[in-house]
């Protein structure tokens, strides 16, 4: 309303000074202006009153102009507020469904409008969920596990340092035959030694780490076979002295946030509880969409709760 009344107030003050210069120069051939007394100019003032009628003119269009500007960010205004109003009654919506905390929330809507500039991830520690964002928007809500005790992931600010489909840990995994001789696989217990016991199984994708991840070390990760192709049971850290072939353990979709191995990663993912050695683990469905939405950069922050609900 506020922007209407501008607009007539400046289209009507535009036809009052175009109507006043046109009187300054047809009246009895001088350039003169009737108020209560005729008062003519004389030709000295004639070229000023024209550059003052002129400027007065182009400053009223201004206002016009500033009006649009000003009309548009109302509505981009307006279409922030029902975008955050809609994406909040949905979310909400799913937090009331029945069995949500096992499940993975998408809002197509906001997903659609996630770029690598705009994109940024909140795990949170309480709720053992993590959030795809964009400002707080919620493009995606899903279930995670993080460390459990003894192996607690570090709350803070990071940036994602390092992405790698296929990804296998260089200090977490097992031992195995190295082809050509005859002596059965070691398998490596919690404590570091030596078992004649079975080997895990091993999924086709975990053959070694790249010279990257190598370099930097990985914290271990497993997972039921179901669950990525990740291993079985717990990972065994790697001893100090390596006698046999070690295939460390998979990790797809790895999403590097620390040097000394912590990220995220595809891994089993009991509901509501963490169950990692320090890694953010996501389920095998949801981490190759959470994968191509990041880049190298992307902010991750790892706290107790939630995002705030409501900018962009």
């Amino acid at each position: 309303m506020e922007i209407g009344l501008i607009r007539i107030v400046a289209f009507f003050g535009q036809m009052s000074i175009s109507c006043g210069c046109l009187i300054f120069f047809f009246k009895e051939g001088a350039f003169c202006f009737d108020l209560e007394h005729e008062i003519c100019l004389s030709d000295g003032m004639r070229f000023v009153s024209v550059v003052s009628c002129s400027l007065v003119v182009l400053l009223a269009g201004c206002v016009t102009v500033e009006s649009e500007k000003a009309r548009a960010a109302r509505v981009e205004k307006e279409k922030i507020a029902g975008l955050v109003a809609e994406t909040t009654a949905a979310h909400d919506a799913f937090r009331q469904s029945k069995g949500w905390k096992s499940r993975a929330y998408t809002n197509p809507t906001v997903l659609a409008t996630i770029t690598p500039e705009n994109v940024s991830v909140r795990i949170s520690l309480s709720e053992q969920r993590g959030y795809l964002l964009r400002g707080t928007l919620i493009a995606m809500d899903f279930p995670v596990a993080t460390g459990r005790s003894g192996h607690p992931t570090p709350k803070g600010e990071y940036k994602i340092r390092q992405k790698e489909v296929k990804y296998s840990s260089n200090l977490y995994g097992a031992y195995v035959d190295i082809p050509g001789e005859d002596q059965g696989a070691i398998a490596v217990t919690s404590g570091g030694s030596a078992s004649s016991a079975p080997v895990p199984p091993v999924p086709a994708d975990t053959s070694a780490s790249s010279a990257s991840s190598t370099a930097s070390g990985g914290t271990g990760e497993s997972a039921p076979a179901s669950d990525g192709g990740v291993a079985t049971g717990d990972a065994a850290a790697k001893p100090k002295s390596a006698p046999k072939k070690f295939v460390g353990v998979s990790m797809p979709y790895w999403m590097r946030l620390t040097d000394d191995g912590i990220g995220m990663h595809v891994g089993y993912v009991p509901c509501g509880r963490p169950a990692s050695h320090g890694c953010i683990r996501i389920q095998h469905q949801v981490a190759p969409e959470v994968f191509k939405r990041v880049k190298i950069g992307t902010p991750v922050v790892i706290a107790d709760g939630g995002p705030e609900v409501g900018s962009h």
